[in-house]
C-alpha cells in the first residue's frame, strides 16, 4: 500500500500572508502555492459549488498530483 502525505491549507488568495514573491498578480497565486503545497481545502464550497470553468482553470494552474 502506498501512503502519501498531503500538506496545505485553508485557501491561497489571503492578503495578509506574506508568501507570494513582491507584486505577483492574485491570478498567479494558486500556481505559485501550488510550487510549495501539495493541496488545499476549497472552503469556499460550503456557500456554492464552483463552476465547472473555475474548476478547470484551477486544474491547468496546478499539478496532475495536486489535492483539492
Amino acid at each position: 500500500m502506498k501512503n502519501n502525505l498531503y500538506i496545505g491549507s485553508m485557501g491561497w488568495s489571503y492578503d495578509y500572508w506574506d508568501i507570494y514573491p513582491e507584486n505577483a498578480p492574485k491570478r498567479n497565486y494558486l500556481e505559485i502555492y501550488s510550487e510549495s503545497f501539495n493541496s488545499v481545502e476549497i472552503n469556499s464550497s460550503f456557500y456554492r459549488i464552483p463552476s465547472s470553468s473555475t474548476v478547470e482553470k484551477w486544474a491547468e494552474q496546478t499539478p496532475k498530483e495536486f489535492k483539492f
